[in-house]
């Protein structure tokens, strides 16, 4: 068998041509690539990740780009252990009782808007069933502990009404009741931030309700509950506050509900 080679000639008119082109797509999809990667380092570094903010309270604060929203630096985070929320996931017929007829239902809420149909009809449900009421509350109040869901189901059943006291019951009993509606419970987080209200030290705290949707915090502060006992359609959400010496906007430590996974301070809006 006679075995043929034959030389391939690289200067050939159509290898060249061939070779020719296949450099310079190659040059073209290099140029590409360069310009995505300037161009996504140029809008990078446009984009501000640091910026303070002043307070009313505590002076000037720094705050870090997180997602789509900003984190205190330096923020503190309150373990939601079993001292603010002794035995969370308890299921007795007490506390289906009094979750049910709030009306929201448990199964997990899948969008914004039903997120936030879950949250007017806890907020509702506050408005016409809690009282203020400080020696009620504080029978509910065991070793110094905060009262459960059992607790306070169990006083429900016996008096178809709540009681709370301070603000720190209210903003617990409501972050309470959200986290068992079927709200994500990273969206949902107790809220401490400084105030002077009354002539009160700078130093001193109010806790509200904080909660993320539509790509941003909001605070809402059960205290108001019963001067606005219905909230706005979800197109219409805002945050709900109004004591003008509070700093809403800049909480200074947070305290998430248990199974959130939430470790930061949200700057809210």
């Amino acid at each position: 068998m006679k075995i043929i080679t034959k030389q391939i000639n690289f200067f050939h008119p159509l290898f060249f041509s061939f070779f020719t082109t296949i450099l310079f797509i190659s040059l073209l999809v290099s140029l590409y690539i360069s310009t995505l990667l300037l161009s996504s380092t140029t809008s990078f570094a446009a984009t501000p990740t640091l910026k303070t903010e002043v307070t009313l309270h505590e002076g000037t604060k720094l705050y870090n780009a997180h997602w789509n929203f900003w984190i205190r630096v330096g923020g503190e985070i309150t373990t939601p252990d079993n001292t603010f929320f002794k035995d969370y996931e308890q299921s007795h017929p007490f506390i289906t009782k009094m979750i049910s007829d709030i009306g929201a239902g448990t199964a997990t809420a899948r969008t914004e808007e039903e997120t936030w149909i879950k949250v007017k009809k806890v907020w509702n449900f506050l408005s016409q069933k809690v009282q203020i009421n400080n020696q009620e509350y504080s029978k509910l109040i065991v070793n110094g502990g905060w009262p459960s869901l059992l607790q306070f189901a169990t006083y429900y059943q016996a008096h178809n009404n709540l009681v709370w006291a301070a603000c720190f019951s209210k903003a617990h009993l409501f972050a309470s009741l959200l986290g068992r509606v079927g709200i994500p419970r990273w969206r949902i987080t107790m809220a401490n931030a400084h105030h002077t209200e009354g002539g009160a030290p700078a130093t001193a705290t109010h806790v509200f309700v904080a909660l993320y949707i539509g790509g941003k915090w909001l605070y809402l502060d059960p205290t108001w509950v019963y001067s606005r006992p219905n909230l706005p359609e979800f197109e219409n959400k805002i945050s709900i506050g109004n004591f003008q010496s509070v700093d809403y906007k800049h909480p200074y430590s947070v305290l998430p509900i248990p199974l959130s996974g939430l470790n930061l301070v949200p700057l809210l809006n």
